[in-house]
């Protein structure tokens, strides 16, 4: 993160160019608000927005609620939406996010804010040009070792998207790699697959390719420009 320290006697130009930067690594002043009540601050990054923490509601735009499902079976078999939280910790969701199977992602009454929407793979590929492919998870991981599993070497959370290692939930409802690993949605599907993009506590750049839909992961979503 860049710190500026002012001085009354930069130009007027120089300033605008100073702040200009600054404001660039900073979380913007815009937030935006679920159907839940649950307040998101955002960040811009290039010429995307994106919210700053991972998506926490409980129902769809519509009010619908998405449906809870704890046990590992019978999310194994779900192919309708659901959603639950990390080992079944209301704890883990207010840290990290709640994890949404794809079903829930792409269910057409929506799951994001008005005038947000689910991430295509087409928008990860253009965060992951602007921040750089080798570095991109550096680049969107929290530094340090509060939600990241050692060494984490490298994160230094630039972007400001403060991606957190929540882990995911499988196929087969078995909940993994928290502290290690944290993925997010795409509404890009591929057969019974669809993107995600993924970042590892050991590795600088991201994954990016289709999972299973019955997967457990996270969502950020972003601005409908």
């Amino acid at each position: 993160m860049i710190t500026i320290k002012k001085n009354l006697f930069i130009p007027v130009l120089a300033l605008a160019l100073v702040s200009l930067v600054f404001t660039a690594c900073e979380k913007d002043a815009l937030t935006v608000t679920d159907i839940d009540g649950n307040e998101y601050a955002t960040v811009t990054i290039g010429s995307q927005v994106w919210m700053a923490s991972s998506l926490v509601t409980t129902k769809f735009s519509d009010g619908t609620a998405i449906p809870v499902v704890t046990d590992n079976t019978a999310w194994a078999n779900l192919g309708t939406p659901g959603v639950s939280d990390y080992g079944n910790n209301a704890e883990n969701a207010a840290i990290y996010g709640k994890l949404y199977n794809w079903h829930a992602v792409n269910d057409p009454k929506g799951i994001c804010p008005t005038g947000w929407r689910v991430p295509a793979q087409a928008d990860w590929a253009t965060l992951i040009t602007t921040l750089g492919l080798d570095i991109v998870g550096d680049k969107m991981k929290e530094p340090g070792t509060l939600h990241w599993s050692d060494p984490n070497t490298g994160a230094t959370n630039e972007s400001g998207f403060t991606a957190l290692g929540g882990g995911y939930r499988n196929y087969l409802g078995v909940f993994k790699d928290k502290s290690y690993f944290s993925g997010y949605w795409s509404s890009t599907a591929q057969g019974t697959a669809a993107y995600m993009l993924g970042l590892w506590f050991h590795n600088h750049d991201c994954d990016n390719y289709a999972v299973d839909k019955k997967t457990g992961l996270f969502v950020r979503c972003i601005q409908d420009i």
